[in-house]
Protein backbone atom coordinates (compact mmCIF):
# COMPACT_ATOMS: atom_id res chain seq x y z
CA UNK A 1 0.00 0.00 0.00
CA UNK A 2 1.42 3.71 -1.29
CA UNK A 3 1.13 5.83 1.82
CA UNK A 4 0.63 9.30 1.90
CA UNK A 5 3.86 9.37 3.69
CA UNK A 6 5.97 7.79 0.91
CA UNK A 7 4.35 10.12 -1.74
CA UNK A 8 5.18 13.40 0.04
CA UNK A 9 9.17 11.41 0.62
CA UNK A 10 9.51 10.65 -2.99
CA UNK A 11 8.01 14.61 -4.08
CA UNK A 12 9.93 17.61 -3.87
CA UNK A 13 8.04 20.40 -2.55
CA UNK A 14 7.14 23.11 -5.28
CA UNK A 15 9.09 26.28 -5.17
CA UNK A 16 6.62 28.08 -7.13
CA UNK A 17 4.59 31.02 -5.37
CA UNK A 18 1.88 29.87 -7.29
CA UNK A 19 0.65 26.35 -8.13
CA UNK A 20 -0.03 26.02 -12.11
CA UNK A 21 -3.44 25.33 -14.01
CA UNK A 22 -4.95 22.07 -14.32
CA UNK A 23 -4.56 22.31 -17.92
CA UNK A 24 -1.08 23.18 -17.54
CA UNK A 25 -0.38 20.04 -15.55
CA UNK A 26 -2.90 17.58 -17.71
CA UNK A 27 -0.52 18.71 -20.99
CA UNK A 28 2.60 19.22 -19.87
CA UNK A 29 3.56 17.08 -16.56
CA UNK A 30 3.91 13.31 -15.86
CA UNK A 31 1.11 11.75 -13.72
CA UNK A 32 2.65 9.52 -11.04
CA UNK A 33 -0.56 8.16 -9.48
CA UNK A 34 -4.09 7.84 -10.09
CA UNK A 35 -7.37 7.61 -8.40
CA UNK A 36 -10.80 6.98 -10.31
CA UNK A 37 -13.69 7.47 -8.02
CA UNK A 38 -16.75 6.53 -9.64
CA UNK A 39 -17.62 7.69 -12.68
CA UNK A 40 -17.08 11.32 -12.75
CA UNK A 41 -14.08 12.10 -9.97
CA UNK A 42 -10.27 11.58 -10.73
CA UNK A 43 -7.12 12.71 -8.51
CA UNK A 44 -3.89 12.97 -10.02
CA UNK A 45 -0.51 13.68 -8.15
CA UNK A 46 1.90 14.94 -10.65
CA UNK A 47 5.90 14.59 -10.58
CA UNK A 48 6.19 18.38 -9.38
CA UNK A 49 4.35 17.58 -6.34
CA UNK A 50 1.15 18.89 -7.25
CA UNK A 51 -2.70 17.25 -7.59
CA UNK A 52 -5.17 17.94 -9.89
CA UNK A 53 -9.05 16.78 -8.18
CA UNK A 54 -11.22 16.63 -10.39
CA UNK A 55 -14.93 16.70 -11.10
CA UNK A 56 -16.54 16.56 -14.87
CA UNK A 57 -15.49 20.51 -15.54
CA UNK A 58 -14.93 21.46 -11.95
CA UNK A 59 -10.73 21.34 -11.42
CA UNK A 60 -8.34 22.63 -8.59
CA UNK A 61 -4.60 22.26 -8.35
CA UNK A 62 -2.88 21.71 -5.00
CA UNK A 63 0.59 20.76 -3.40
CA UNK A 64 0.57 17.39 -1.95
CA UNK A 65 2.75 18.88 1.12
CA UNK A 66 0.34 21.85 1.67
CA UNK A 67 -2.27 18.95 3.12
CA UNK A 68 -1.42 19.18 6.82
CA UNK A 69 -4.12 18.40 10.10
CA UNK A 70 -7.73 18.48 8.53
CA UNK A 71 -10.63 20.40 10.57
CA UNK A 72 -14.15 19.83 9.10
CA UNK A 73 -17.45 21.34 11.26
CA UNK A 74 -19.87 18.82 12.16
CA UNK A 75 -23.36 20.22 13.73
CA UNK A 76 -22.00 23.22 15.47
CA UNK A 77 -18.46 21.84 16.26
CA UNK A 78 -14.81 21.60 14.99
CA UNK A 79 -13.28 18.94 15.04
CA UNK A 80 -9.42 18.19 13.79
CA UNK A 81 -7.47 15.01 12.67
CA UNK A 82 -3.86 15.26 12.93
CA UNK A 83 -1.68 15.48 9.97
CA UNK A 84 -0.05 12.13 11.03
CA UNK A 85 -3.25 10.14 11.07
CA UNK A 86 -2.81 10.47 7.13
CA UNK A 87 0.40 9.87 6.41
CA UNK A 88 -0.42 6.56 7.69
CA UNK A 89 -3.33 5.72 5.49
CA UNK A 90 -3.56 5.37 1.72
CA UNK A 91 -2.12 8.33 -0.30
CA UNK A 92 -5.39 9.48 -1.66
CA UNK A 93 -7.79 9.64 1.29
CA UNK A 94 -6.33 13.15 2.56
CA UNK A 95 -5.60 14.45 -0.93
CA UNK A 96 -9.67 13.83 -1.66
CA UNK A 97 -10.91 15.64 1.12
CA UNK A 98 -8.83 18.70 0.52
CA UNK A 99 -9.56 19.02 -3.09
CA UNK A 100 -13.39 18.34 -2.10
CA UNK A 101 -13.00 21.11 0.35
CA UNK A 102 -11.79 23.70 -2.25
CA UNK A 103 -14.37 22.52 -5.56
CA UNK A 104 -16.80 23.14 -2.36
CA UNK A 105 -15.04 26.93 -1.57
CA UNK A 106 -15.27 27.73 -4.91
CA UNK A 107 -18.61 27.07 -5.97
CA UNK A 108 -19.53 29.19 -2.56
CA UNK A 109 -16.95 32.07 -3.97
CA UNK A 110 -18.91 31.74 -7.49
CA UNK A 111 -22.22 31.82 -5.49
CA UNK A 112 -21.91 34.84 -3.81
CA UNK A 113 -20.49 36.41 -7.21
CA UNK A 114 -23.86 35.77 -8.90
CA UNK A 115 -25.72 36.93 -6.09
CA UNK A 116 -27.75 33.99 -5.17
CA UNK A 117 -29.23 34.23 -2.13
CA UNK A 118 -27.59 32.04 1.12
CA UNK A 119 -31.25 31.08 2.42
CA UNK A 120 -32.06 29.22 -1.05
CA UNK A 121 -30.07 26.47 -0.12
CA UNK A 122 -29.44 26.78 3.67
CA UNK A 123 -31.38 23.99 4.54
CA UNK A 124 -30.07 21.65 2.36
CA UNK A 125 -26.41 22.64 3.37
CA UNK A 126 -27.57 22.10 7.08
CA UNK A 127 -28.14 18.42 6.46
CA UNK A 128 -24.92 17.99 4.96
CA UNK A 129 -22.78 20.09 7.79
CA UNK A 130 -24.95 17.38 10.33
CA UNK A 131 -24.27 14.32 8.57
CA UNK A 132 -23.48 11.26 10.92
CA UNK A 133 -20.72 9.93 8.93
CA UNK A 134 -17.51 12.32 9.35
CA UNK A 135 -15.76 13.91 5.64
CA UNK A 136 -13.17 11.26 6.54
CA UNK A 137 -15.63 8.28 6.52
CA UNK A 138 -17.46 10.07 3.59
CA UNK A 139 -14.40 9.17 1.53
CA UNK A 140 -17.47 5.89 0.72
CA UNK A 141 -18.71 8.16 -2.13
CA UNK A 142 -15.78 7.68 -4.31
CA UNK A 143 -15.25 4.03 -4.02
CA UNK A 144 -15.99 2.09 -7.06
CA UNK A 145 -20.18 0.92 -7.94
CA UNK A 146 -18.65 -2.66 -7.73
CA UNK A 147 -17.16 -2.20 -4.55
CA UNK A 148 -20.64 -1.16 -3.10
CA UNK A 149 -22.04 -3.90 -4.80
CA UNK A 150 -20.58 -6.71 -2.96
CA UNK A 151 -20.12 -5.28 0.14
CA UNK A 152 -23.56 -3.35 0.81
CA UNK A 153 -26.83 -4.36 1.74
CA UNK A 154 -29.87 -3.60 -0.57
CA UNK A 155 -31.05 -0.81 1.09
CA UNK A 156 -27.16 0.31 2.24
CA UNK A 157 -26.53 0.19 -1.83
CA UNK A 158 -29.99 2.24 -2.23
CA UNK A 159 -29.26 5.22 0.28
CA UNK A 160 -25.94 5.87 -0.68
CA UNK A 161 -26.86 5.41 -4.61
CA UNK A 162 -29.52 8.18 -4.10
CA UNK A 163 -27.21 10.65 -1.89
CA UNK A 164 -23.91 10.68 -3.71
CA UNK A 165 -24.59 9.30 -7.41
CA UNK A 166 -28.05 10.98 -7.81
CA UNK A 167 -27.53 13.82 -5.52
CA UNK A 168 -30.38 13.54 -3.17
CA UNK A 169 -30.76 15.18 0.04
CA UNK A 170 -31.14 12.69 3.69
CA UNK A 171 -34.22 14.43 3.70
CA UNK A 172 -35.06 13.81 0.11
CA UNK A 173 -34.14 10.31 0.74
CA UNK A 174 -36.31 9.72 3.53
CA UNK A 175 -39.43 11.31 2.00
CA UNK A 176 -38.79 9.18 -0.99
CA UNK A 177 -38.48 6.19 0.99
CA UNK A 178 -40.71 6.64 3.65
CA UNK A 179 -38.01 6.75 6.61
CA UNK A 180 -37.11 9.49 8.86
CA UNK A 181 -34.00 10.91 8.31
CA UNK A 182 -32.26 10.23 11.85
CA UNK A 183 -32.82 6.21 10.14
CA UNK A 184 -30.97 7.60 6.81
CA UNK A 185 -27.85 9.01 8.98
CA UNK A 186 -28.02 5.24 10.31
CA UNK A 187 -28.32 3.40 7.07
CA UNK A 188 -25.00 5.45 5.81
CA UNK A 189 -22.96 5.05 9.15
CA UNK A 190 -24.07 1.37 9.28
CA UNK A 191 -22.23 1.45 5.36
CA UNK A 192 -19.70 3.04 5.95
CA UNK A 193 -18.95 0.75 8.79
CA UNK A 194 -19.31 -2.04 6.78
CA UNK A 195 -16.78 -1.03 3.87
CA UNK A 196 -14.13 0.41 6.79
CA UNK A 197 -14.37 -3.43 8.61
CA UNK A 198 -13.86 -5.25 4.89
CA UNK A 199 -10.84 -2.60 4.31
CA UNK A 200 -9.42 -4.01 7.68
CA UNK A 201 -9.62 -7.46 6.76
CA UNK A 202 -8.11 -6.85 3.44
CA UNK A 203 -5.12 -5.09 5.43
CA UNK A 204 -4.48 -8.10 7.59
CA UNK A 205 -5.34 -10.50 5.58
CA UNK A 206 -8.12 -11.38 6.38
CA UNK A 207 -11.04 -11.12 3.80
CA UNK A 208 -14.36 -12.93 5.20
CA UNK A 209 -16.92 -10.77 5.24
CA UNK A 210 -18.58 -10.78 8.71
CA UNK A 211 -20.86 -8.44 8.74
CA UNK A 212 -24.02 -7.77 11.64
CA UNK A 213 -27.24 -9.16 10.52
CA UNK A 214 -29.00 -5.96 12.20
CA UNK A 215 -27.45 -3.89 9.32
CA UNK A 216 -30.54 -3.14 7.04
Amino acid sequence: MLTLLDLKQIMEKPQEKYPPSAKYLESQETGIVKKKMGMEAQLTVYGNGYAVYRIKNRSTVFSIHSCGDYVYRSCGRYVRIREDVFDGLEWYIRLVLEGEDRLFHNREVQEREKNVSYHSVSEEWKIMECRDVSPLEQIIKKETTEELLNILTERQRDVICRLYYREKTQKEISEELGISAPAVSRILSQAVRRIQRKRDRNRTGNGKEGGNSHER
